[in-house]
Protein backbone atom coordinates (compact mmCIF):
# COMPACT_ATOMS: atom_id res chain seq x y z
CA UNK A 1 0.00 0.00 0.00
CA UNK A 2 3.04 2.30 0.82
CA UNK A 3 4.13 1.67 -2.91
CA UNK A 4 1.04 2.47 -4.32
CA UNK A 5 1.03 5.82 -2.28
CA UNK A 6 3.97 6.64 -3.59
CA UNK A 7 3.87 6.25 -7.22
CA UNK A 8 0.66 7.96 -7.19
CA UNK A 9 2.14 10.50 -5.59
CA UNK A 10 5.13 10.25 -8.02
CA UNK A 11 3.10 11.65 -10.90
CA UNK A 12 0.91 14.04 -9.48
CA UNK A 13 4.76 15.47 -8.38
CA UNK A 14 5.89 15.10 -11.86
CA UNK A 15 2.87 17.48 -13.27
CA UNK A 16 3.47 19.87 -10.48
CA UNK A 17 6.76 19.78 -11.46
CA UNK A 18 6.34 20.31 -15.24
CA UNK A 19 3.78 22.96 -14.91
CA UNK A 20 6.52 25.00 -12.77
CA UNK A 21 9.28 24.31 -15.59
CA UNK A 22 6.68 25.80 -18.06
CA UNK A 23 5.76 29.02 -16.43
CA UNK A 24 9.49 29.16 -16.05
CA UNK A 25 10.49 28.36 -19.57
CA UNK A 26 7.49 30.84 -20.68
CA UNK A 27 9.51 33.89 -18.83
CA UNK A 28 12.48 32.55 -20.69
CA UNK A 29 10.67 33.24 -23.71
CA UNK A 30 10.06 29.32 -24.79
CA UNK A 31 7.42 29.20 -27.75
CA UNK A 32 4.06 28.00 -27.54
CA UNK A 33 5.27 25.71 -30.38
CA UNK A 34 7.69 24.33 -28.24
CA UNK A 35 5.08 23.57 -25.25
CA UNK A 36 2.14 22.05 -26.92
CA UNK A 37 3.38 20.29 -29.86
CA UNK A 38 3.42 16.88 -30.65
CA UNK A 39 6.32 16.55 -29.60
CA UNK A 40 6.15 19.52 -26.97
CA UNK A 41 6.66 19.82 -23.38
CA UNK A 42 3.13 19.35 -21.93
CA UNK A 43 2.47 16.33 -24.50
CA UNK A 44 5.62 14.61 -23.09
CA UNK A 45 4.31 15.19 -19.41
CA UNK A 46 1.58 13.89 -19.31
CA UNK A 47 2.21 11.23 -21.82
CA UNK A 48 4.73 10.51 -18.39
CA UNK A 49 1.60 10.95 -16.10
CA UNK A 50 -0.21 8.14 -18.14
CA UNK A 51 2.58 6.23 -17.83
CA UNK A 52 3.31 6.50 -14.23
CA UNK A 53 -0.86 5.75 -13.94
CA UNK A 54 -0.71 3.04 -16.24
CA UNK A 55 2.19 1.27 -14.06
CA UNK A 56 0.42 1.83 -11.23
CA UNK A 57 -2.81 0.25 -12.30
CA UNK A 58 -0.49 -2.74 -13.89
CA UNK A 59 0.98 -3.07 -10.39
CA UNK A 60 -2.18 -3.15 -8.40
CA UNK A 61 -3.67 -5.95 -10.65
CA UNK A 62 -0.52 -8.29 -10.26
CA UNK A 63 -0.96 -7.45 -6.39
CA UNK A 64 -4.27 -8.69 -6.53
CA UNK A 65 -3.77 -12.24 -8.06
CA UNK A 66 -0.67 -12.49 -6.12
CA UNK A 67 -3.04 -11.89 -3.15
CA UNK A 68 -5.84 -14.51 -4.98
CA UNK A 69 -2.99 -17.73 -5.50
CA UNK A 70 -2.10 -17.14 -2.02
CA UNK A 71 -5.43 -17.77 -1.18
CA UNK A 72 -5.49 -20.80 -3.85
CA UNK A 73 -3.26 -22.77 -2.34
CA UNK A 74 -5.13 -22.61 0.83
CA UNK A 75 -8.27 -23.37 -0.47
CA UNK A 76 -7.93 -24.79 -3.73
CA UNK A 77 -10.24 -22.52 -5.47
CA UNK A 78 -11.53 -23.34 -8.91
CA UNK A 79 -11.13 -21.26 -11.68
CA UNK A 80 -14.99 -19.66 -11.06
CA UNK A 81 -13.70 -19.02 -7.24
CA UNK A 82 -10.92 -17.75 -8.25
CA UNK A 83 -12.47 -14.92 -10.43
CA UNK A 84 -14.34 -14.61 -7.72
CA UNK A 85 -11.64 -13.72 -4.97
CA UNK A 86 -9.76 -11.96 -7.40
CA UNK A 87 -12.52 -9.29 -8.12
CA UNK A 88 -13.20 -8.89 -4.68
CA UNK A 89 -9.74 -7.59 -3.89
CA UNK A 90 -9.96 -5.48 -7.21
CA UNK A 91 -13.11 -3.91 -5.74
CA UNK A 92 -11.29 -2.40 -2.70
CA UNK A 93 -10.00 0.32 -5.07
CA UNK A 94 -12.42 0.34 -7.64
CA UNK A 95 -16.52 -1.02 -7.04
CA UNK A 96 -17.11 -1.50 -11.19
CA UNK A 97 -14.01 -4.25 -11.30
CA UNK A 98 -15.05 -7.04 -12.69
CA UNK A 99 -12.96 -10.67 -13.31
CA UNK A 100 -13.90 -13.27 -15.80
CA UNK A 101 -12.81 -16.71 -16.46
CA UNK A 102 -12.70 -17.60 -20.26
CA UNK A 103 -12.71 -21.40 -20.31
CA UNK A 104 -11.51 -20.71 -24.48
CA UNK A 105 -8.38 -19.65 -24.11
CA UNK A 106 -7.65 -20.70 -20.39
CA UNK A 107 -7.29 -16.90 -19.06
CA UNK A 108 -8.99 -14.34 -16.76
CA UNK A 109 -10.17 -11.30 -18.40
CA UNK A 110 -10.20 -8.16 -15.82
CA UNK A 111 -11.63 -4.98 -16.42
CA UNK A 112 -10.26 -2.58 -13.81
CA UNK A 113 -10.26 1.05 -13.88
CA UNK A 114 -11.25 1.33 -17.10
CA UNK A 115 -8.36 -0.79 -18.47
CA UNK A 116 -8.38 -4.50 -19.83
CA UNK A 117 -6.04 -6.54 -18.92
CA UNK A 118 -5.72 -10.70 -19.62
CA UNK A 119 -3.95 -12.60 -17.51
CA UNK A 120 -2.72 -16.40 -17.64
CA UNK A 121 -2.89 -18.37 -14.67
CA UNK A 122 0.65 -18.64 -14.25
CA UNK A 123 0.35 -14.52 -13.58
CA UNK A 124 1.49 -13.31 -17.28
CA UNK A 125 -0.04 -10.23 -17.75
CA UNK A 126 -1.32 -8.57 -20.66
CA UNK A 127 -2.47 -4.59 -20.55
CA UNK A 128 -5.19 -4.73 -23.50
CA UNK A 129 -5.31 -1.08 -23.81
CA UNK A 130 -1.67 -0.75 -25.14
CA UNK A 131 -2.35 -3.87 -27.75
CA UNK A 132 -5.51 -2.50 -28.71
CA UNK A 133 -4.00 1.08 -29.82
CA UNK A 134 -0.76 -0.80 -31.60
CA UNK A 135 -3.13 -3.15 -33.40
CA UNK A 136 -5.17 0.34 -34.75
CA UNK A 137 -2.02 1.74 -35.46
CA UNK A 138 -1.09 -1.08 -37.50
CA UNK A 139 -4.35 -1.38 -39.22
CA UNK A 140 -3.98 2.29 -40.38
CA UNK A 141 -0.75 2.25 -41.59
CA UNK A 142 -1.84 -0.90 -43.66
CA UNK A 143 -4.54 0.35 -45.07
CA UNK A 144 -5.29 2.35 -48.39
CA UNK A 145 -5.67 5.67 -47.73
CA UNK A 146 -6.58 6.98 -50.77
CA UNK A 147 -10.70 6.19 -50.90
CA UNK A 148 -12.73 7.64 -48.88
CA UNK A 149 -13.17 7.65 -44.95
CA UNK A 150 -16.20 5.46 -45.05
CA UNK A 151 -14.02 2.83 -47.14
CA UNK A 152 -10.99 2.99 -45.11
CA UNK A 153 -13.32 2.13 -42.08
CA UNK A 154 -13.74 -0.77 -43.55
CA UNK A 155 -10.78 -1.92 -44.56
CA UNK A 156 -9.89 -1.26 -41.06
CA UNK A 157 -12.64 -3.52 -39.47
CA UNK A 158 -11.45 -6.30 -41.85
CA UNK A 159 -7.56 -6.40 -40.77
CA UNK A 160 -8.45 -5.81 -37.28
CA UNK A 161 -11.38 -8.77 -37.40
CA UNK A 162 -8.04 -11.04 -38.04
CA UNK A 163 -7.20 -10.68 -34.62
CA UNK A 164 -10.94 -9.98 -32.93
CA UNK A 165 -13.49 -11.19 -35.03
CA UNK A 166 -15.72 -9.16 -32.82
CA UNK A 167 -13.69 -5.92 -34.02
CA UNK A 168 -15.97 -3.22 -35.36
CA UNK A 169 -14.99 0.15 -37.44
CA UNK A 170 -17.36 2.77 -38.32
CA UNK A 171 -16.84 6.53 -40.02
CA UNK A 172 -18.82 8.87 -37.80
CA UNK A 173 -19.53 11.67 -40.37
CA UNK A 174 -20.77 13.67 -37.41
CA UNK A 175 -17.09 13.12 -35.34
CA UNK A 176 -14.92 13.28 -38.72
CA UNK A 177 -13.24 10.11 -36.83
CA UNK A 178 -13.72 6.25 -37.22
CA UNK A 179 -15.03 4.63 -33.96
CA UNK A 180 -13.68 1.68 -33.47
CA UNK A 181 -14.40 -1.42 -30.86
CA UNK A 182 -11.21 -3.70 -30.52
CA UNK A 183 -9.31 -5.24 -28.23
CA UNK A 184 -11.97 -4.12 -25.16
CA UNK A 185 -11.96 -0.71 -25.31
CA UNK A 186 -13.91 1.64 -27.72
CA UNK A 187 -10.96 3.87 -29.79
CA UNK A 188 -11.21 6.77 -32.01
CA UNK A 189 -8.98 6.87 -35.14
CA UNK A 190 -7.86 10.10 -37.06
CA UNK A 191 -8.58 9.36 -40.42
CA UNK A 192 -6.08 11.70 -42.12
CA UNK A 193 -3.43 11.33 -39.21
CA UNK A 194 -3.84 7.70 -37.44
CA UNK A 195 -3.95 8.95 -34.17
CA UNK A 196 -6.11 6.79 -31.78
CA UNK A 197 -8.21 8.15 -28.63
CA UNK A 198 -9.39 5.14 -26.41
CA UNK A 199 -12.74 6.72 -25.28
CA UNK A 200 -13.29 4.12 -22.42
CA UNK A 201 -13.18 0.20 -22.12
CA UNK A 202 -16.46 -2.05 -23.71
CA UNK A 203 -18.99 -2.23 -21.79
CA UNK A 204 -20.31 -6.16 -21.71
CA UNK A 205 -23.28 -6.44 -19.86
CA UNK A 206 -22.91 -9.60 -17.85
CA UNK A 207 -25.53 -12.52 -16.79
CA UNK A 208 -26.49 -11.52 -13.06
CA UNK A 209 -29.08 -12.59 -10.90
CA UNK A 210 -30.01 -10.84 -7.92
CA UNK A 211 -33.32 -12.57 -5.93
CA UNK A 212 -35.37 -9.93 -4.58
CA UNK A 213 -38.52 -11.38 -2.79
CA UNK A 214 -37.46 -15.04 -1.31
CA UNK A 215 -40.32 -17.61 -1.20
CA UNK A 216 -41.82 -17.98 1.56
CA UNK A 217 -43.20 -20.95 4.14
CA UNK A 218 -46.80 -22.40 3.39
CA UNK A 219 -48.93 -23.97 5.23
CA UNK A 220 -52.26 -25.91 4.01
CA UNK A 221 -54.82 -28.28 4.55
CA UNK A 222 -54.37 -31.57 3.91
CA UNK A 223 -55.47 -32.14 0.08
CA UNK A 224 -54.95 -28.99 -1.00
CA UNK A 225 -51.99 -27.45 -2.91
CA UNK A 226 -49.19 -25.35 -2.06
CA UNK A 227 -47.65 -22.41 -3.75
CA UNK A 228 -43.57 -21.19 -3.83
CA UNK A 229 -42.94 -18.03 -5.68
CA UNK A 230 -39.66 -16.17 -6.10
CA UNK A 231 -39.15 -12.80 -7.85
CA UNK A 232 -35.35 -12.20 -8.94
CA UNK A 233 -33.81 -9.46 -11.40
CA UNK A 234 -31.48 -10.85 -13.86
CA UNK A 235 -29.48 -10.10 -17.50
CA UNK A 236 -30.11 -11.94 -20.42
CA UNK A 237 -32.10 -15.22 -20.79
CA UNK A 238 -33.72 -16.41 -17.68
CA UNK A 239 -34.22 -20.20 -16.36
CA UNK A 240 -35.87 -21.43 -13.24
CA UNK A 241 -35.70 -24.89 -11.75
CA UNK A 242 -37.54 -26.07 -8.39
CA UNK A 243 -36.11 -28.74 -6.08
CA UNK A 244 -37.74 -30.62 -2.86
CA UNK A 245 -36.11 -31.69 -0.12
CA UNK A 246 -36.66 -33.10 3.08
CA UNK A 247 -34.65 -30.35 5.10
CA UNK A 248 -33.37 -26.58 4.63
CA UNK A 249 -30.43 -27.25 2.83
CA UNK A 250 -30.23 -25.84 -0.57
CA UNK A 251 -27.73 -28.27 -2.23
CA UNK A 252 -29.04 -32.18 -1.76
CA UNK A 253 -32.52 -31.35 -2.78
CA UNK A 254 -34.37 -33.28 -5.82
CA UNK A 255 -35.13 -31.52 -8.72
CA UNK A 256 -38.96 -31.56 -9.75
CA UNK A 257 -39.80 -32.48 -13.37
CA UNK A 258 -41.10 -29.39 -14.93
CA UNK A 259 -41.06 -27.08 -12.13
CA UNK A 260 -39.63 -24.21 -14.41
CA UNK A 261 -41.20 -21.17 -13.59
CA UNK A 262 -40.49 -18.43 -10.87
CA UNK A 263 -43.93 -20.02 -9.62
CA UNK A 264 -43.87 -23.87 -8.41
CA UNK A 265 -47.69 -24.92 -6.84
CA UNK A 266 -47.35 -28.52 -5.98
CA UNK A 267 -49.99 -31.44 -6.77
CA UNK A 268 -52.85 -32.38 -3.82
CA UNK A 269 -50.31 -32.94 -0.29
CA UNK A 270 -50.75 -35.01 1.53
CA UNK A 271 -49.39 -36.14 5.41
CA UNK A 272 -46.34 -37.51 4.21
CA UNK A 273 -45.29 -33.94 2.57
CA UNK A 274 -45.29 -32.20 5.80
CA UNK A 275 -42.05 -30.20 6.62
CA UNK A 276 -41.01 -30.69 2.82
CA UNK A 277 -39.07 -28.13 1.73
CA UNK A 278 -38.66 -26.34 -1.82
CA UNK A 279 -36.45 -23.77 -3.18
CA UNK A 280 -35.50 -22.46 -6.63
CA UNK A 281 -31.90 -22.11 -8.62
CA UNK A 282 -32.12 -19.41 -11.30
CA UNK A 283 -29.73 -19.02 -14.27
CA UNK A 284 -28.80 -16.25 -16.00
CA UNK A 285 -27.09 -16.46 -19.70
CA UNK A 286 -25.57 -13.59 -21.47
CA UNK A 287 -23.02 -13.10 -23.77
CA UNK A 288 -21.81 -16.82 -23.58
CA UNK A 289 -21.72 -16.85 -19.68
CA UNK A 290 -23.52 -17.55 -16.78
CA UNK A 291 -24.74 -16.72 -13.40
CA UNK A 292 -26.80 -19.08 -11.00
CA UNK A 293 -28.09 -18.12 -7.37
CA UNK A 294 -30.45 -20.18 -5.31
CA UNK A 295 -33.02 -18.98 -2.71
CA UNK A 296 -33.79 -20.19 0.78
CA UNK A 297 -35.74 -23.47 1.44
CA UNK A 298 -39.17 -22.66 2.19
CA UNK A 299 -41.18 -24.89 4.36
CA UNK A 300 -44.36 -26.69 3.56
CA UNK A 301 -46.14 -27.75 6.31
CA UNK A 302 -49.62 -30.00 5.47
CA UNK A 303 -52.02 -29.92 8.24
CA UNK A 304 -54.26 -32.27 8.88
CA UNK A 305 -58.24 -31.97 8.93
CA UNK A 306 -59.65 -31.78 12.29
CA UNK A 307 -62.50 -34.83 12.81
CA UNK A 308 -64.90 -35.25 15.82
CA UNK A 309 -64.79 -38.67 17.19
CA UNK A 310 -67.92 -40.36 18.91
CA UNK A 311 -69.12 -38.65 22.10
CA UNK A 312 -68.87 -41.15 24.77
CA UNK A 313 -72.20 -39.29 27.48
CA UNK A 314 -74.64 -38.29 24.69
CA UNK A 315 -76.69 -37.88 27.87
CA UNK A 316 -76.11 -36.24 30.86
CA UNK A 317 -78.51 -35.74 34.00
CA UNK A 318 -77.71 -33.24 36.66
CA UNK A 319 -79.47 -32.57 39.79
CA UNK A 320 -80.43 -28.24 39.79
CA UNK A 321 -76.75 -26.82 41.02
CA UNK A 322 -74.83 -29.12 40.20
CA UNK A 323 -71.30 -28.56 37.42
CA UNK A 324 -71.92 -29.89 34.38
CA UNK A 325 -69.24 -30.78 32.01
CA UNK A 326 -69.89 -31.17 28.24
CA UNK A 327 -67.24 -32.59 26.06
CA UNK A 328 -66.70 -33.31 22.24
CA UNK A 329 -63.09 -35.58 21.35
CA UNK A 330 -61.89 -33.65 18.77
CA UNK A 331 -59.44 -35.18 16.79
CA UNK A 332 -56.31 -33.49 14.43
CA UNK A 333 -55.21 -30.11 13.32
CA UNK A 334 -52.01 -29.60 14.97
CA UNK A 335 -50.24 -26.73 13.83
CA UNK A 336 -53.35 -24.95 12.59
CA UNK A 337 -55.64 -22.22 14.46
CA UNK A 338 -58.51 -24.33 15.58
CA UNK A 339 -61.65 -22.29 17.71
CA UNK A 340 -64.81 -23.82 19.46
CA UNK A 341 -68.40 -22.42 19.60
CA UNK A 342 -71.18 -24.39 22.03
CA UNK A 343 -74.48 -24.11 20.57
CA UNK A 344 -77.86 -24.88 22.44
CA UNK A 345 -80.92 -26.20 21.17
CA UNK A 346 -84.57 -27.15 22.15
CA UNK A 347 -84.69 -29.69 19.42
CA UNK A 348 -82.31 -33.19 19.06
CA UNK A 349 -80.41 -31.23 16.68
CA UNK A 350 -77.12 -29.87 15.59
CA UNK A 351 -78.71 -27.13 13.19
CA UNK A 352 -80.40 -23.71 14.32
CA UNK A 353 -79.13 -23.51 17.91
CA UNK A 354 -78.16 -20.28 19.76
CA UNK A 355 -74.60 -19.38 20.16
CA UNK A 356 -73.49 -19.91 23.82
CA UNK A 357 -71.85 -16.34 24.87
CA UNK A 358 -68.54 -18.07 25.98
CA UNK A 359 -68.70 -21.07 24.86
CA UNK A 360 -65.26 -21.90 23.48
CA UNK A 361 -63.46 -24.34 25.42
CA UNK A 362 -63.75 -27.85 24.95
CA UNK A 363 -64.90 -29.66 27.08
CA UNK A 364 -67.92 -26.95 27.83
CA UNK A 365 -68.73 -26.15 32.04
CA UNK A 366 -71.60 -24.64 33.77
CA UNK A 367 -70.36 -24.44 37.32
CA UNK A 368 -74.46 -24.79 39.02
CA UNK A 369 -76.61 -25.92 36.52
CA UNK A 370 -80.56 -24.52 36.42
CA UNK A 371 -83.59 -25.63 34.97
CA UNK A 372 -83.04 -23.35 32.00
CA UNK A 373 -80.07 -25.50 31.26
CA UNK A 374 -81.77 -27.92 30.30
CA UNK A 375 -81.38 -29.05 26.66
CA UNK A 376 -79.54 -30.26 23.77
CA UNK A 377 -75.85 -28.88 23.58
CA UNK A 378 -73.70 -29.41 20.09
CA UNK A 379 -69.87 -28.19 19.24
CA UNK A 380 -69.06 -26.41 15.80
CA UNK A 381 -64.93 -26.34 15.69
CA UNK A 382 -63.70 -23.85 13.10
CA UNK A 383 -60.10 -25.24 11.69
CA UNK A 384 -58.15 -22.02 9.56
CA UNK A 385 -55.41 -22.40 7.66
CA UNK A 386 -54.41 -19.10 6.13
CA UNK A 387 -57.08 -17.68 4.05
CA UNK A 388 -58.97 -21.48 4.28
CA UNK A 389 -61.12 -22.49 6.41
CA UNK A 390 -63.18 -25.84 7.45
CA UNK A 391 -66.09 -26.58 10.24
CA UNK A 392 -66.80 -29.76 11.75
CA UNK A 393 -69.80 -30.31 13.82
CA UNK A 394 -70.90 -32.31 16.43
CA UNK A 395 -73.83 -34.36 17.02
CA UNK A 396 -76.07 -33.10 19.72
CA UNK A 397 -75.48 -33.97 24.01
CA UNK A 398 -78.98 -34.07 25.95
CA UNK A 399 -78.85 -32.72 29.55
CA UNK A 400 -81.27 -33.16 31.66
CA UNK A 401 -81.14 -30.87 35.02
CA UNK A 402 -83.41 -32.05 37.60
CA UNK A 403 -85.44 -30.68 40.53
CA UNK A 404 -82.83 -30.99 43.81
CA UNK A 405 -83.92 -33.06 46.34
CA UNK A 406 -83.56 -33.82 49.58
CA UNK A 407 -80.98 -36.46 50.36
CA UNK A 408 -81.48 -39.93 51.90
CA UNK A 409 -81.05 -39.91 55.53
CA UNK A 410 -81.84 -43.00 58.37
CA UNK A 411 -84.39 -42.27 60.51
CA UNK A 412 -84.79 -45.68 62.41
CA UNK A 413 -81.94 -48.44 62.69
CA UNK A 414 -82.69 -52.03 61.85
CA UNK A 415 -82.59 -53.57 65.67
CA UNK A 416 -81.36 -56.83 66.89
CA UNK A 417 -83.28 -59.78 66.59
CA UNK A 418 -84.10 -63.29 68.03
CA UNK A 419 -85.55 -66.21 66.55
CA UNK A 420 -86.55 -69.63 67.21
CA UNK A 421 -84.44 -72.28 65.18
CA UNK A 422 -86.80 -72.72 61.85
CA UNK A 423 -88.96 -69.33 62.49
CA UNK A 424 -87.73 -66.41 60.14
CA UNK A 425 -86.11 -63.14 61.99
CA UNK A 426 -87.16 -59.61 60.01
CA UNK A 427 -85.16 -56.73 60.13
CA UNK A 428 -86.29 -53.04 59.20
CA UNK A 429 -85.03 -49.56 58.31
CA UNK A 430 -86.52 -46.34 58.32
CA UNK A 431 -85.09 -43.52 56.13
CA UNK A 432 -86.60 -39.87 54.39
CA UNK A 433 -85.26 -38.49 51.38
CA UNK A 434 -86.43 -38.07 48.10
CA UNK A 435 -85.35 -38.85 44.03
CA UNK A 436 -84.78 -42.82 42.87
CA UNK A 437 -84.05 -44.80 46.29
CA UNK A 438 -82.76 -48.28 46.39
CA UNK A 439 -82.10 -50.89 49.44
CA UNK A 440 -79.58 -53.14 49.50
CA UNK A 441 -79.10 -55.91 52.40
CA UNK A 442 -76.05 -57.59 53.46
CA UNK A 443 -75.29 -60.47 56.05
CA UNK A 444 -71.51 -61.12 57.45
CA UNK A 445 -69.95 -62.64 60.28
CA UNK A 446 -68.64 -59.01 61.82
CA UNK A 447 -70.56 -56.22 63.10
CA UNK A 448 -68.24 -53.85 60.56
CA UNK A 449 -70.31 -52.94 57.14
CA UNK A 450 -67.84 -53.42 54.98
CA UNK A 451 -67.17 -57.24 54.54
CA UNK A 452 -70.88 -58.58 54.44
CA UNK A 453 -72.21 -60.31 51.43
CA UNK A 454 -75.25 -59.05 49.14
CA UNK A 455 -78.61 -61.15 49.94
CA UNK A 456 -80.58 -61.87 46.94
CA UNK A 457 -83.60 -60.08 46.17
CA UNK A 458 -83.33 -57.87 49.27
CA UNK A 459 -83.81 -54.84 48.22
CA UNK A 460 -86.92 -53.14 50.27
CA UNK A 461 -86.18 -51.57 53.41
CA UNK A 462 -87.95 -54.72 55.34
CA UNK A 463 -86.06 -57.65 55.07
CA UNK A 464 -87.32 -61.21 56.51
CA UNK A 465 -84.95 -64.13 56.77
CA UNK A 466 -85.22 -67.26 55.48
CA UNK A 467 -86.33 -70.00 58.22
CA UNK A 468 -83.01 -69.52 60.87
CA UNK A 469 -80.74 -72.53 61.57
CA UNK A 470 -78.14 -72.50 64.13
CA UNK A 471 -75.53 -71.53 61.94
CA UNK A 472 -77.46 -68.05 61.48
CA UNK A 473 -76.63 -67.61 65.41
CA UNK A 474 -74.75 -64.67 65.78
CA UNK A 475 -74.56 -63.18 62.03
CA UNK A 476 -75.47 -59.46 61.28
CA UNK A 477 -77.51 -57.64 59.24
CA UNK A 478 -76.81 -53.99 57.34
CA UNK A 479 -78.43 -52.08 54.73
CA UNK A 480 -77.02 -49.74 51.88
CA UNK A 481 -79.29 -47.70 50.86
CA UNK A 482 -78.88 -45.52 47.28
CA UNK A 483 -80.12 -42.12 46.57
CA UNK A 484 -80.14 -41.06 42.77
CA UNK A 485 -80.16 -37.61 41.42
CA UNK A 486 -78.97 -36.69 38.06
CA UNK A 487 -75.43 -37.28 38.15
CA UNK A 488 -75.07 -37.42 42.18
CA UNK A 489 -75.43 -40.82 44.02
CA UNK A 490 -75.82 -40.42 47.55
CA UNK A 491 -75.13 -43.80 49.94
CA UNK A 492 -76.00 -44.58 53.33
CA UNK A 493 -75.39 -47.22 55.26
CA UNK A 494 -77.10 -48.80 58.51
CA UNK A 495 -75.63 -49.86 61.57
CA UNK A 496 -75.26 -53.73 62.00
CA UNK A 497 -78.05 -55.98 63.42
CA UNK A 498 -77.38 -58.95 65.46
CA UNK A 499 -79.34 -62.02 65.08
CA UNK A 500 -80.05 -64.59 67.67
CA UNK A 501 -80.92 -68.15 67.21
CA UNK A 502 -82.81 -69.99 69.64
CA UNK A 503 -82.55 -74.04 70.51
CA UNK A 504 -86.40 -75.53 70.79
CA UNK A 505 -87.10 -76.81 74.49
CA UNK A 506 -87.01 -80.44 74.41
CA UNK A 507 -88.64 -82.91 77.12
CA UNK A 508 -85.50 -85.14 78.14
CA UNK A 509 -87.89 -86.69 81.13
CA UNK A 510 -91.34 -86.87 81.08
CA UNK A 511 -93.57 -86.75 84.74
CA UNK A 512 -94.04 -90.22 85.91
CA UNK A 513 -97.27 -91.40 87.31
CA UNK A 514 -97.47 -92.15 90.92
CA UNK A 515 -99.74 -93.62 94.03
CA UNK A 516 -100.19 -91.34 96.90
CA UNK A 517 -101.79 -92.38 100.15
CA UNK A 518 -105.15 -90.59 101.42
CA UNK A 519 -104.27 -87.58 103.99
CA UNK A 520 -101.22 -87.28 101.80
CA UNK A 521 -99.44 -85.14 98.87
CA UNK A 522 -98.04 -86.35 95.02
CA UNK A 523 -95.31 -84.76 93.14
CA UNK A 524 -94.69 -84.76 89.68
CA UNK A 525 -91.35 -83.69 87.97
CA UNK A 526 -90.15 -83.40 83.55
CA UNK A 527 -86.81 -82.64 82.77
CA UNK A 528 -86.40 -80.48 79.60
CA UNK A 529 -83.69 -78.69 77.35
CA UNK A 530 -83.24 -75.75 75.26
CA UNK A 531 -82.49 -71.98 75.71
CA UNK A 532 -84.03 -68.77 75.93
CA UNK A 533 -87.03 -68.34 78.35
CA UNK A 534 -88.47 -71.08 79.27
CA UNK A 535 -91.74 -71.08 81.06
CA UNK A 536 -93.99 -74.07 82.27
CA UNK A 537 -97.62 -74.65 82.79
CA UNK A 538 -99.00 -77.85 84.28
CA UNK A 539 -102.49 -79.12 83.46
CA UNK A 540 -105.16 -81.63 85.60
CA UNK A 541 -107.53 -83.02 83.50
CA UNK A 542 -107.41 -80.39 80.71
CA UNK A 543 -107.31 -77.68 82.89
CA UNK A 544 -104.79 -75.20 84.20
CA UNK A 545 -103.17 -75.42 87.49
CA UNK A 546 -102.81 -72.39 89.22
CA UNK A 547 -99.53 -71.50 90.23
CA UNK A 548 -98.12 -74.33 88.41
CA UNK A 549 -95.33 -73.22 86.89
CA UNK A 550 -92.09 -74.83 87.59
CA UNK A 551 -90.21 -77.59 86.12
CA UNK A 552 -91.62 -79.96 88.87
CA UNK A 553 -95.34 -80.14 90.43
CA UNK A 554 -96.90 -81.21 94.14
CA UNK A 555 -100.39 -81.23 94.78
CA UNK A 556 -102.82 -80.12 97.58
CA UNK A 557 -103.25 -83.32 100.59
CA UNK A 558 -105.29 -86.03 98.83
Amino acid sequence: MENKRMRKNSGITLVALVVTIIVLLILASITIAMLTGENGIINRAFQAKDATEYAQIEEEVALAWTETQAENVIENLNTDETADYCEDVLKQNDPEASVEYRDENDTYEIDYKDHMFEIQPDGSLTHNREDAIKDIEDAWNSADKGGTDEELAEEIEDILQEKDPDSTAEYNPDTGKIDINHGGYIEELDPDTGEVTIVGPVVVEKAEVNITAQPQDVTVFEGNTATFTVEAEATGEVTYQWYKNTSASTISGQAIPGANSSSYTTPATSVADNNTYYYCEITSTLNGKTAKDKTVGAKLTVVSKVTIGEIENPEIIVEEGEKVSIEVPVEGGEGSDVTYQWYKNDENSNEGGTPIDGGNTNPYEIPEASLEDDGYYYLEVTQKVGDDEVKVTSDPIKVTVTEKIEEVQITSQPQDAEALEGNTATFKVEVTGEGNLTYQWYKGYSADTTSGSPIDGANSAEYTTDAVTTTDDGMYYYCVITQKAGNREITVTTEPAQLTVIDKVDIKTQPESTQAIEGKTATFEVEVTGEGNITYQWYKNGEKIDGANESSYTTEVL
